[in-house]
């Protein structure tokens, strides 16, 4: 009896998880009168999603973390399986096939101090990487970086870091199915000078591909270093990289140089790069250098204990000894005493300034929201507009937006009065009357 008692609680618990999805949505009510398209009336609101995951298994393994010698060999795996179900297969049910996931994150050789990877060859170290970067923080702009991985294997031995892969065929009988290609990499530890104020990094590469493996012999090889100072205020750092690549008879050399240097809340960015490496943006071999550099600054200013101003703000300029060169300066402002918020911000572009051939576009856009919390409700208003001068007439976009919400009226529900005044598309200059909406809506 226990253990039919113990299989249906077990059975509960599973259905249980099974059904532990998320559902979150809304439902409301409005009512409207939009003074430009002369409309009023009732619209009802509902929104929803729905995501469900079951996870059939999940695990890990690792072994040699209790080795007893001096040799010895550590691997870690991880696998996982789920099936998943969100609002947008709610119809057709299209991903609720099983899904998983498998890898192996590490695996190495240990010999006293030295250690080898066995995975791959490694990829050979960037010291000169843009400062531009991504949503995910990667650099987008970087001209002179490593191959990728290869088949072999890395090594390191206090701090001191490599790599060394290879790959080929041989035939006697036909010599067009003998192809190799090679890569090889090291990286030196970081050395400290000054007391540890100057730290210097290093590193070196070469890739060669047989002509057979891409129809010319191909090699590319190159290095590179970073020097860094580090003091209370000032900090400072020069990163260049440097690259000789050739296919077939032909060569080219590349570099890229990244630079910074930050004085207490102010900072200087300095990025420069052969403009032709950058075939993708529209550069060509008649650009032959692209410039970047940028000044910012960040700082909050205590002004009394309820009083705080944050202030940040940059200039930047793009290509500036490339014909297209493109200006760019932001800044915001934010003052906040107790419930009280005031933000400001500005974006200014400048296209083309340098070549005199081409239309010069001024494009100017302006925001601005005040926001005031109050126990009860909160109220704002917003302002946001886009100005063009580089046209015949004047054009402008504009956004305004005032409204105030409480949930302190009816438990549960939120109450909303809201007044909106946009243009949809760069329009001459002229008077919008705007729509103002009441609402309600309660949430889940």
């Amino acid at each position: 009896m226990k253990k039919v008692i113990i299989v249906l609680l077990i059975t509960v618990l599973v259905a249980g998880f099974a059904f532990a999805g998320t559902l979150k949505g809304s439902a409301g009510i409005e009512f409207g009168v939009d003074f430009d398209d002369q409309e009023w009336g009732f619209k009802n609101v509902v929104t929803g999603k729905y995501t469900f995951k079951f996870e059939f298994d999940s695990t890990k393994v690792e072994i040699g973390a209790d080795h007893k010698t001096d040799v010895w060999a550590e691997l870690a795996a991880e696998a996982s399986a789920w099936v998943s179900l969100s609002n947008a297969a709610l119809a057709t049910n299209a991903n609720l096939a099983p899904k998983y996931t498998a890898k192996i994150t590490k695996a190495n050789i240990h010999v006293g101090e030295i250690t080898f990877g066995i995975l791959n060859a490694g990829k050979a170290k960037n010291f000169a990487a843009s400062y531009y970067t991504d949503a995910d923080g990667n650099p987008i702009f970087n001209v002179v970086k490593s191959v990728g991985t290869a088949p072999g294997f890395t090594v390191s031995y206090k701090d001191w870091n490599g790599g060394f892969g290879a790959q080929g065929t041989w035939d006697a009988d036909d010599s067009d199915l003998n192809t190799y290609r090679i890569f090889a990499h090291v990286e030196t530890p970081t050395f400290k000078f000054a007391d540890d104020a100057v730290t210097v990094d290093a590193g070196a590469y070469a890739f060669a591909i047989d002509k057979n493996y891409v129809g010319d012999l191909f090699t590319n090889f190159g290095g590179g270093f970073k020097a860094a100072y580090a003091a209370d205020k000032f900090s400072a750092f020069v990163g260049t990289d440097l690259q000789y690549l050739k296919a077939g008879d032909e060569g080219k050399f590349a570099f890229e140089v990244a630079a910074n240097a930050t004085y207490d809340f102010v900072s200087l960015d300095v990025y420069v790069a052969p403009g032709a490496f950058f075939g993708a943006l529209g550069y060509t071999d008649d650009d032959p250098i692209k410039l970047d550099a940028k000044v910012s600054a960040a700082y909050t200013f205590d002004l009394s204990d309820d009083i705080a101003l944050d202030v940040d703000g940059y200039v930047e300029v793009r290509d500036a000894l490339i014909k297209a060169m493109t200006l760019y300066a932001g800044s915001s402002q934010s003052t906040t005493v107790k419930a009280f918020t005031f933000s400001l911000s500005e974006d200014l572009e400048i296209d083309n300034l340098a070549n005199s051939d081409v239309d010069v576009a001024i494009l100017l856009d302006l925001g601005a929201k005040v926001t005031y919390t109050h126990e009860k409700f909160v109220a704002y208003c917003k302002l946001g507009t886009s100005f063009d001068f580089s046209a015949d007439e004047a054009l402008y976009e504009l956004g305004v937006e005032a409204g105030i919400s409480t949930e302190a009226i009816v438990e549960g529900a939120k109450l909303a009065l809201v007044y909106k005044n946009a243009t949809d598309d760069m329009v001459a200059f002229k008077d919008t009357k705007g729509s103002v909406t009441a609402s309600c809506t309660i949430s889940f």
